[in-house]
């Protein structure tokens, strides 16, 4: 943050860890900063955003996108379990689109995909252009991908490490 006298003032409390996950419950213990004042043109708040997730059959592989719009929120962390049907699917592979150089993650566990993205240099934030393709290929021949894969644990930060509302579409 670039510190600024003038008499419009926000307090900002400030907080450092290392990475646990991305709503930071399973991190270092917070303290309690002394609290910052900076200057800012507007404090739009709005606590929640939208992701949409989609499946496909392509080229004979199944293709999940989830795609974000952060609505007013400065989003710099998300994270998604993607559960898949292990009998029918094999893990391939996730393709990030994301701003600037956030950490992207992707971990297969057998019969989740963990996925999603941090930002921890305030360089940049999450935005409509972020979008995550995971691809699966079938274990036998698909007509559709219904039942296949559904998300039982998604979350999202904002840069001041609120917890964001995801609703998913």
């Amino acid at each position: 943050f670039s510190l600024n006298t003038g008499t419009l003032n926000n307090t900002y409390n400030v907080n450092v860890t290392w990475v646990g996950d991305v709503n930071l419950s399973h991190s270092a213990q917070q303290t309690t900063p002394a609290p910052m004042s900076i200057r800012t043109m507007n404090s739009v708040i709005a606590n929640e955003i939208n992701a949409t997730i989609m499946g496909e059959n392509v080229g004979g592989k199944v293709i999940i996108t989830i795609t974000l719009d952060p609505l007013q929120q400065q989003l710099v962390g998300t994270q998604f379990k993607l559960n898949y049907d292990n009998t029918a699917l094999e893990f391939q592979k996730v393709d990030f689109t994301t701003k600037g150089n956030p950490t992207n993650f992707a971990t297969d566990k057998g019969t989740y995909v963990n996925l999603g993205s941090l930002i921890t240099d305030g360089s940049t934030t999450l935005d409509k252009t972020t979008e995550y393709k995971i691809t699966f290929v079938p274990k036998a021949h698909l007509t559709n991908a219904s039942g296949l894969i559904f998300t039982y644990f998604a979350e999202a930060v904002d840069q001041k490490a609120n917890k964001v509302i995801l609703n998913i579409k």
